[in-house]
């Protein structure tokens, strides 16, 4: 069989002095400040004279009982220290500084909460830059919260977020302020948007980002990410749940088109609890672009991100034994290397920056040997990460390929140094150095393997690429269908032809071919069915085969097989697992896709069966059925047209009091299907009804949309939407009172989708 090419770049050594390893970025720098309290930062900024400004928690311990306030440490670039203060606004209470900013008129902007009894509230400051209070806030009046980020809009406005409510019943909350700090809008979300904001950006034309965790009705959720327009209308949200466990995101940064969200995934171990670092890539309309689990052992406790010069992420947080942790990754994701820090005796990394010549500066706390116990506030900069050289373009395209006997290729590399160094080449046939230019001239002598590699080097770090190029006789270059798995309807013709090459130096000749049709379903019987190039084969039966062409000349042989599933009307159905699991009482789509094209399905008829029963009124590709909390139970439907009948059959049986399987009893001809079900966030309830209905539906984007409502005849009777419909959800009440008894059809027509549910109407 003929198996798919895989593009595959390897980094390696080749056995001479190059190094292809990363070179981590060591301490430049450790500051510490306060002690010998409990005194800690929660966030660091990079001012406008390229200091640092840096806000958290001070612990006053001539007070009884001791008292933390919020503190504000500001520094030079090289962290020496030019003022601190500290600020106690209520009376009696504990006071954070959890995010802090530097504004255009360079002063700084501070959120954080404070804390009595387990009462926390929601608090937003001004001061100067030289630490004097200018005003401080608490939103909303007299109620429970606490603020985690702030931002400076494009308008000089101040936006903050967190959370209003107690605990187990907190709602995300976002609130902006004019200069002064008086409210020029707010908006609190429901708590399976997003129940706590953790980070925010502003979009130069999406409006505001925010990203935090989710608490839905039934425990705790995963990351959350949320747009909101510049009036502080809620655009969408979206949650990220992570099949490790629960999380939430902690902080995130720009990337390409798009953000990378940073937090943790929570689970238990043996009974011990672990939280894994966890980033999920998405773009500006919050869909998942990859989700990324990142395994370290112990406890891995996430704070903050920050993007590097070549575009990757380092990620800080407090680690095993609560010693500071650091990763870094590519922009794809990949990690690039880790260290959990051990230059104290106890520390945690809460937050970082990047200023513009690379140096990476961290903010958090540090048991300093010369002084522990005592915690302080620590300051360390990182020396700029030395990344390697990266190849960027190459020739040939495919990485494993087949050419034949005496053939020359030109290989040719294009690499980049984001340092800006100076790079050499390395061209190799094995362990056999040939070349050090930027491309090199193949000739292929010899039948067999080759091994061709280029290692680009900046004297210290090195990149690599690597080919396998199977130098044969004669061998197929391509094929016709390109795809080796098809799944096509009975009676279809379907053409297939291979093209081969040959060294026919030796006066051999051309290629002969050999197709072979073999059954899968019928112990795999063969039938020869054709001698050319091309082979035009007529699939008659249902069922499953393979298409076998061969190209041979002499002791040389190469072939491409073709896996073909034959259907008849139905081409996929749904639910599509052989088990599926669902609650009792809870609707259940079931349903089958034809083969026909939309505008000849009229032409098919469907008959659904429970039970053997059949099921009234129910003409159509799909159903959906509640079934009550015991029994077992039997769907079935036949697809009939002119000529032919489909059948599929569901069973399912009650497992426990709290779940129900659903097993499907599938024909040998359906399997594998790759249908997806249609969008069913369009519900009616409830289903049927006698007096007041809901239609609920989200739309995943803004544009025209049409609702309409039909009788069982297909007539018009409500068309309760009609026009331009902003993203997320929509609901319309439906009153019955002047509606006869029977079966309606609501259609939700959008740009891009058509979606009918049926509703019944009783008296």
């Amino acid at each position: 069989m003929k198996q798919m090419k895989i593009k595959l770049i390897v980094l390696m050594l080749v056995g001479l002095s190059y190094t292809c390893i990363f070179g981590q970025p060591q301490p430049a720098w450790v500051r510490y400040y306060g002690g010998p309290r409990t005194d800690m930062f929660y966030d660091i900024y990079i001012t406008n004279d390229r200091g640092f400004v840096m806000c958290g928690v001070y612990s006053d311990t001539s007070q009884h009982p001791a008292r933390t306030n919020l503190w504000i440490v500001r520094t030079d670039n090289e962290g020496g220290l030019r003022w601190e203060e500290t600020f106690d606004f209520i009376d009696n209470y504990n006071e954070y500084g959890m995010s802090i900013i530097e504004t255009d008129q360079e002063d700084f902007v501070i959120g954080g909460y404070s804390i009595y009894s387990g009462d926390y509230r929601f608090i937003g400051s001004k001061i100067s830059s030289e630490g004097e209070l200018i005003w401080w806030r608490q939103y909303p009046e007299n109620e429970s919260g606490a603020c985690y980020a702030v931002i400076e809009t494009k308008d000089g406005q101040y936006l903050f977020g967190g959370y209003v409510g107690r605990p187990n019943a907190i709602r995300g909350y976002a609130v902006k302020v004019r200069d002064n700090g008086e409210i020029l809008w707010d908006v609190v979300f429901e708590p399976e948007d997003i129940s706590v904001i953790r980070a925010i950006r502003e979009h130069p034309e999406q409006g505001y980002y925010f990203a935090g965790g989710q608490r839905p009705n039934e425990g705790y959720g995963g990351f959350s990410f949320a747009n909101v327009n510049e009036g502080g209308e809620i655009i969408w949200s979206r949650s990220y749940l992570s099949d490790v466990g629960p999380g939430v995101c902690r902080s995130f940064v720009s990337a390409g088109n798009g953000y990378s969200l940073f937090g943790n995934a929570s689970y238990t171990v043996d009974g011990q609890a672990v939280d894994d670092f966890r980033v999920v890539r998405v773009g500006l309309n919050g869909n998942a672009v990859w989700d990324r689990i990142y395994e370290y052992e112990g406890l891995q406790i996430p704070f903050c991100i920050a993007r590097t010069l070549n575009n990757g992420c380092t990620l800080v947080g407090e680690g095993i034994l609560s010693h500071p942790f650091i990763l870094h990754i590519e922009p794809s994701g990949e990690p690039v290397w880790s260290r959990s820090e051990d230059i104290f005796i106890r520390g945690g990394y809460y937050s970082c920056v990047l200023d513009r010549d690379g140096f990476l500066t961290i903010a958090g706390w540090a048991i300093n040997a010369n002084i522990a116990p005592h915690i302080q506030g620590v300051l360390v900069q990182l020396e700029p990460y030395v990344s390697p050289p990266e190849i960027m373009e190459y020739f040939p395209e495919e990485f494993e390929f087949e050419t034949l006997l005496s053939d020359t290729i030109t290989f040719w590399v294009r690499a980049v140094d984001s340092q800006g160094d100076s790079l050499s080449y390395l061209w190799a046939i094995g362990n056999e150095e040939v070349s050090t230019d930027t491309a090199h001239l193949f000739e292929f002598t010899e039948l067999g393997d080759w091994n061709i590699k280029c290692v680009v080097n900046d004297i210290s770090l090195a990149d690599s690429i690597q080919w396998l190029v199977h130098v044969r006789e004669m061998y197929i270059f391509s094929h016709i269908p390109d795809s080796s798995n098809l799944l096509i309807r009975r009676n279809t013709v379907v053409p297939f032809s291979i093209d081969s090459v040959a060294y026919i130096d030796d006066g051999r000749g051309r290629p002969a071919y050999r197709w072979t049709l073999i059954d899968r379903l019928d112990d795999n019987r063969r039938a020869e069915v054709g001698q050319d190039s091309a082979a035009a084969i007529r699939f008659e039966r249902k069922g499953r085969y393979a298409v076998e062409g061969l190209a041979y000349l002499g002791d040389s042989r190469d072939s491409v097989t073709w896996e073909v599933e034959v259907r008849g009307i139905i081409r996929a159905h749904w639910p599509a697992g052989e088990v599926v699991s669902i609650r009792p009482g809870e609707e259940v789509a079931f349903g089958v896709a034809p083969f026909e094209p939309e505008d000849r399905r009229p032409r098919l008829s469907y008959r659904w069966q429970v039970d053997q029963v059949d099921i009234v009124d129910e003409d159509s590709s799909e159903v959906r059925l509640v079934f009550p909390n015991r029994g077992r139970f039997e769907v079935g439907v036949f697809v009939t047209d002119s000529m032919q009948v489909d059948s599929v059959n569901w069973e399912l049986a009650e497992t426990d009091s709290q779940r129900w399987t659903v097993n499907v009893a599938i024909p040998d001809w359906i399997v594998n299907s790759k249908f997806q079900i249609p969008n069913s966030k369009f519900d009616i309830a409830p289903n049927p009804f006698n007096a007041l209905a809901e239609v609920k539906f989200e739309l995943e984007q803004t544009g025209d949309v049409k609702l309409q409502m039909f009788d069982v005849q297909g007539r018009l009777v409500w068309t309760p939407v009609d026009g331009w419909r902003e993203a997320g959800r929509h609901s319309i009440a439906v009153e019955g009172g002047d509606l006869p008894a029977g079966i309606y059809i609501f259609r939700l027509k959008t740009e891009h989708k058509t979606i009918t549910r049926k509703v019944v109407l009783i008296r």
